[in-house]
C-alpha cells in the first residue's frame, strides 16, 4: 500500500476570509452557511448589523459564505 497524504512537491495554501463592511447589508447568510462556528460573527457598525471575522485564519476555504452573499462582500484569499 502507498503512503497517505499529498503527493511530493504539493503545498497546501491556507485560506482566509475577508469581508467588506462597505458592501455588507447584514443579512447574515454567510454566518448561517459557514461550517465553522468560530470564523464569522455579527457586530454593530454605526448602528447597522454587519458580518465580520474575528478569526479569519480558521477559514477552511469551502466558499459557502461567498456563494451565499447577495452583495458579493465576502472573498476568500490564499496566504
Amino acid at each position: 500500500m502507498g503512503a497517505y497524504g499529498p503527493p511530493p512537491g504539493f503545498y497546501k495554501n491556507d485560506s482566509r476570509v475577508r469581508i467588506s463592511e462597505d458592501y455588507c447589508i447584514g443579512c447574515m447568510n454567510c454566518i448561517s452557511k459557514c461550517p465553522r462556528n468560530d470564523v464569522l460573527r455579527a457586530r454593530r457598525v454605526d448602528g447597522k448589523l454587519k458580518a465580520w471575522s474575528p478569526t479569519p485564519e480558521n477559514c477552511v476555504g469551502c466558499g459557502r459564505c461567498v456563494n451565499s452573499c447577495p452583495t458579493h462582500s465576502i472573498s476568500i484569499y490564499l496566504v
